[in-house]
């Protein structure tokens, strides 16, 4: 194990040098002169012996709960017929975890779902908008104008329908213009 990995280490758990000479009941310079001109074997397998400790530890946490809360814990793990507390507490956690991911997903499709499919509104303007004078007209523009004004919520239900609302109905997708000579 080299110095820059032990410095590596301790900077990666927010220790430092004095924390890790406590941690080894040695002096800082003695610490000093392991990160100048190497540590001992005996050195090295107490330093290890110290991050796998630490490893272990950051694994582990408590979670302190009021006698009202711890009741109420109880009592949800009964209803549900888990069996001990740490599988509820493990399902607690992750099912929340997996509720916070889905809503945060859901949110992220909502606002994107607006940038990338114009609302019928925004559509039906771009399709009854004419084309610029000077160009041809676009067959598919004008079955898709045909077919928006067919089936706006606005325009009366047409003889295709089944007698349900505009909105509810459908109608059959517009002919598709032929293209090229035939």
């Amino acid at each position: 194990m080299t110095p820059a990995k032990i410095d590596a280490w301790l900077t990666s758990m927010g220790k430092d040098r004095q924390w890790l000479a406590d941690k080894l009941g040695i002096r800082m310079g003695t610490l000093y002169n392991g990160f100048s001109k190497g540590f001992s074997p005996r050195s090295i397998k107490a330093i290890s012996d110290i991050m796998a400790a630490e490893a272990s530890a950051a694994n582990h946490f408590e979670v302190n709960f009021t006698a009202q809360e711890f009741e109420q814990i109880e009592r949800a793990r009964k209803l549900l017929g888990i069996s001990t507390r740490k599988l509820f507490y493990e399902e607690a956690i992750t099912g929340f975890a997996d509720e916070v991911i889905a809503r945060e997903a859901q949110e992220l499709a909502e606002s994107t779902k607006a940038t990338h499919f114009p609302e019928r509104s925004n559509l039906i303007a771009m399709v009854a908008e004419e084309p610029p004078s000077g160009t041809t007209a676009d067959p598919y523009r004008a079955a898709a104008k045909q077919f928006y004004a067919e089936n706006s919520p606005a325009s009366p239900p047409s003889s295709q329908g089944t007698g349900t609302s505009p909105s509810h109905r459908r109608s059959p997708a517009p002919p598709a213009p032929k293209r090229g000579g035939s």
